[in-house]
């Protein structure tokens, strides 16, 4: 009665460990025969495991365990590998040639899936080369602004460019969060809007708790005011910046309205 028990506990399923065996022995039966089927149809063309491995774009050794029963070759590889022999997917799979007349509602099917298959595996490719694309934009962004100084144009050039290959990056990273076009495209506008804000802010900051003269101002000039004193005058969208005494680097900023 207790091994009973614990056989029940192996198995919660209900499938004794006979039965478990039995299938799994059956797959390996399979995969033997498919991989044996597989060398059969390599070495019928004369093809090496090299070149065979280079045609689908993987390595040798994935092609030796395939043959030897290992493991078992995706869907997409199914139906490249009975492209290249010139067998059904069934006939591949199963381990061997059948009468010619053809299951074709599975091989269709099994085609579709494939497509499916392969359209998955690119729009994941697509994704982390966009995700490393974003990291890459996003560590511009922070190394522009503590680097450069913040008297050179250089900064906000690169900080910039950074914060633009983000934005853009984001159109694939945002595919299957936003529904539609139109989302895609606001919720890139509002990505572009709070690097915006984030770039004032850090001026803002930069100027009024650390006397440091705006980075992101799309103009920078001498005025002399009415006594004839030269000033320095940073212009940003929402405010100018001024400096009473532009040779002495210390000497306080104001903001003033633009």
């Amino acid at each position: 009665m207790e091994r009973q028990t614990q056989e029940g506990r192996r198995h919660p399923r209900g499938e004794s460990a006979p039965e478990v065996r039995g299938v799994e022995q059956a797959r390996a039966v399979d995969l033997r025969r498919m991989g044996a089927f597989l060398r059969q149809l390599r070495c019928e063309q004369d093809v090496t495991q090299e070149a065979l491995a280079d045609r689908l774009g993987v390595s040798a050794r994935t092609v030796s365990r395939w043959e030897n029963g290992t493991t078992m070759p995706d869907l997409v590889m199914v139906v490249e590998l009975a492209k290249a022999f010139g067998v059904s997917i069934p006939e591949l799979i199963g381990g061997g040639r059948k009468e010619p007349a053809m299951d074709a509602a599975t091989e269709e099917t099994a085609r579709t899936m494939a497509t499916y298959g392969e359209h998955e595996l690119r729009a994941r490719r697509r994704k982390t080369a966009a995700a490393m694309l974003a990291a890459f934009g996003a560590l511009v962004v922070m190394s522009a602004l503590a680097v450069f100084p913040r008297d050179s144009s250089w900064g906000s050039v690169y900080a910039t460019a950074g914060a633009i290959v983000v934005v853009a990056a984001a159109w694939a990273l945002l595919a299957d969060v936003c529904a539609t076009r139109a989302r895609r495209v606001a919720a890139m506008a509002a990505l572009a809007v709070a690097f915006a804000a984030i770039f004032l802010l850090s001026d803002y900051v930069g100027v009024t708790q650390f006397n440091q003269p705006p980075r992101f101002c799309y103009q920078k000039e001498y005025m002399a005011d009415s006594a004839g004193r030269e000033r320095m005058v940073w212009r940003t969208p929402l405010y100018s910046v001024v400096s009473d005494d532009p040779s002495n680097q210390s000497a306080p900023l104001r903001i003033q309205a633009s």
